[in-house]
């Protein structure tokens, strides 16, 4: 039995403290992404709202990536989900910046080869969440704003 500090949820807990006080971590602590005192504090708080990981396949993620880490943001989920909660930044012809949920391209990917594909492996899942994107941008680019360079 590994000691508390060892634990994979104690560590999801120092790492995103560590990712947020840091400017240096430009998706979390340069974007302003906080952690709520509550959790800031004590360790004993993040376990008590979070709970354990379910599984090995499991971890940390915040449901709004533009929030802040804290109860109700955040959640133990898989490596396809969070690929699938991610957002793609776009600027228009007049530099106008947008942010993109691929999470809608993704899912209807995902209901496209239910029926034809009862054996989920990695790549599959990678295939997915690819031709989500290229659908995403596509649509987008259609609309006007061609991808970020």
């Amino acid at each position: 039995m590994p000691k508390e500090h060892e634990t994979p949820e104690h560590i999801a807990w120092r790492s995103m403290k560590a990712r947020c006080a840091s400017k240096h971590y430009k998706y979390y602590g340069g974007r302003g992404i906080k952690v709520c005192d509550r959790w800031k504090n004590s360790y004993k708080a993040f376990l008590e709202d979070m709970g354990r990981r379910p599984s090995k396949d499991h971890s940390l993620d915040r449901i709004d990536n533009d929030g802040d880490y804290e109860p109700g943001n955040c959640r133990w989920s898989t490596s396809e989900e969070q690929l699938a909660n991610r957002r793609v930044r776009l600027r228009s012809p007049g530099s106008e910046q947008i942010t993109v949920r691929l999470k809608p391209y993704i899912l209807k990917q995902l209901r496209e080869v239910t029926d034809r594909q009862r054996n989920w492996r990695a790549p599959t899942i990678s295939a997915i969440v690819h031709r989500g994107l290229e659908i995403a941008l596509k649509e987008l680019r259609d609309l006007g704003f061609p991808h970020k360079k």
